[in-house]
């Protein structure tokens, strides 16, 4: 890659990274944390989850993963119950009201996202989530490599 294309790519994450969050393409607002709609669409995407999984998916110390979910449970949107294969930690799931919230917010990011790209064709969403997708896995798998 051409060391152009790279300054250009970091200036453009940098850019992204300065816009609003994703619930602001939205008019309708935001009804969860940040860190609610990740844990919720990570249990409602992966099933039941340990507090050990749960850190190791989204790479923080469990002590933090521990505080938000505690929240989760007060505010009654997951619960924690045996695990589902038989292990001996407790995992997390979503509560009825917990799903109901984080696909009423999903929702709502669709919407804003399809609004916000309704002049792009279906092709180039498709390449850009293709793209992202791809990003996203090199972020992974560099990071991983670097703890080891």
């Amino acid at each position: 890659m051409a060391d152009i294309d790279t300054e250009r790519l970091e200036a453009a994450l940098v850019e992204l990274a300065r816009q609003p969050t994703m619930s602001a393409f939205s008019d309708l607002g935001r009804s969860l944390e940040r860190s609610a709609y990740f844990i919720l669409g990570k249990l409602h995407r992966s099933g039941p989850m340990s507090i050990g999984q749960l850190a190791e998916a989204f790479r923080l110390d469990q002590s933090t993963i521990n505080r938000q979910t505690a929240a989760l449970v007060r505010k009654g949107m997951v619960e924690r119950v045996a695990d589902p294969e038989g292990g001996l930690a407790r995992k997390f799931v979503p509560t009825d009201e917990g799903r109901r919230r984080y696909l009423a917010e999903r929702d709502r990011r669709i919407a804003g996202l399809r609004g916000l790209l309704a002049d792009w064709s279906a092709a180039d969403v498709r390449r850009l989530t293709e793209l992202l997708e791809r990003f996203s896995a090199s972020v992974d798998a560099f990071r991983r490599r670097r703890s080891d």
